[in-house]
């Protein structure tokens, strides 16, 4: 489980870009430093996509819950993994402000 705490920032890393094919609903991350790249689902675009300008978590697992409309101790855990994945694979970084 990851474990940083709620007034932490985070945003996009450096030369992480996303793309929706909104037609076929595919989603893709690329990291054009790296040459990495992922397929996403909604929920994990929805996170990037929101990460797009820094965001506190606390802010985050608010507006996640909100715009999926799931239990909150769900919607936190699930929320926290993408996050966990997408700062393993260098698709986020914490920032300071």
């Amino acid at each position: 489980m990851l474990e940083i705490g709620p007034e932490v920032m985070l945003c996009l890393a450096e030369g992480v870009i996303i793309r929706s094919l909104s037609e076929t609903d595919q989603y893709y991350a690329f990291n054009t430093i790296t040459g990495d790249h992922f397929s996403l689902n909604d929920t994990a675009f929805w996170v990037l996509d929101t990460l797009g300008k820094p965001t506190g978590l606390a802010e985050l697992e608010l507006a996640y819950v909100e715009t999926f409309g799931v239990n909150r101790t769900m919607g936190v855990k699930h929320l926290r993994e993408v996050i966990a994945l997408s700062l393993e694979n260098a698709l986020i970084k914490e920032v300071t402000l």
